[in-house]
């Protein structure tokens, strides 16, 4: 996991695969992982420091998939979600519903369990 933050980080994989890695590390479920999502959901304006969502993008779309699958109710994630909830863009409201990442989830699992 850790290497696979890296990478992310770092910016080495195209869009899907940083995307991937995004879903592999949330799919551990540790909490210390929420502020490394987060950073990729939101940033803060310079002007009064509000919160207002990332460019939509697979990286923020995975990692908001992830906290509101897993974390929905973390208070460092909650404005976050309910920010992507009021978005127009429909997409990353079906992310902030966690419904999409939960299922891709499922089908893993499901996959792993053959």
């Amino acid at each position: 996991i850790p290497i696979i933050r890296e990478r992310v980080d770092r910016g080495e994989l195209d869009a899907p695969l940083r995307a991937l890695g995004i879903r592999a590390v949330a799919a551990r479920r540790n909490a210390a992982d929420v502020p490394w999502l987060l950073a990729r959901v939101v940033m803060h304006t310079k002007w009064l420091r509000r919160m207002r969502l990332a460019p939509k993008s697979p990286e923020m779309l995975a990692s908001l998939g992830a906290l509101a699958a897993y974390w929905p109710n973390e208070a460092i994630a909650k404005p976050a979600i309910a920010l992507a909830a009021k978005s127009r863009d429909a997409d990353i409201r079906q992310a902030a519903s966690g419904q999409r990442m939960s299922q891709v989830m499922a089908a893993v699992q499901e996959d792993g369990e053959r």
